[in-house]
C-alpha cells in the first residue's frame, strides 16, 4: 500500500486479492471514521501483455471505475506499463528549464 495524505493505492498481484485487500481497508477505515469516497476511487490493471484485463473491483455494492491512466505525486502510471509520456513530460520540464538559463550559461563574458 502506497500512502500520502488522504490517498492511497493498493496494490495487489491478483483481482481476488485486490478486493480482499480493498475490503480489509474499507473495513479498518470505517472502524477509525474515514469513509471510503466510491466516486474518486479507480481502479487500474497494469499488464506489459496487448490486451488490457478488465479490473471487477467493487465497494459497499457499488462498481469501481477502472482507468488506464492514473497520477499518484505527479508521476503517470499508465496501464501498458509504460513511462512513454511521463519521460516526454520530464524532458520537456528539463528543456523548459535549460531555455530559461540558458543566457546564464552561455554568458560570454571575460572576467
Amino acid at each position: 500500500m502506497l500512502r500520502y495524505a488522504d490517498e492511497a493505492e493498493l496494490i495487489a498481484g491478483s483481482e481476488n486479492e485486490l478486493q480482499l485487500i480493498l475490503d480489509t481497508f474499507t473495513e479498518e477505515s470505517g472502524k477509525r471514521g474515514l469513509e471510503l469516497n466510491i466516486k474518486k476511487t479507480e481502479c487500474m490493471a497494469v499488464s506489459k501483455k496487448g490486451q488490457m484485463p478488465t479490473c471487477n473491483i467493487s465497494c459497499k455494492g457499488k462498481n469501481i471505475n477502472q482507468t488506464y491512466l492514473s497520477k499518484y505525486l505527479g508521476f503517470l502510471i499508465m496501464s501498458d506499463a509504460r513511462c512513454d509520456t511521463e519521460i516526454q513530460k520530464r524532458i520537456a520540464i528539463a528543456k523548459n528549464t535549460f531555455n530559461k538559463m540558458s543566457p546564464i550559461l552561455k554568458n560570454e563574458t571575460s572576467p
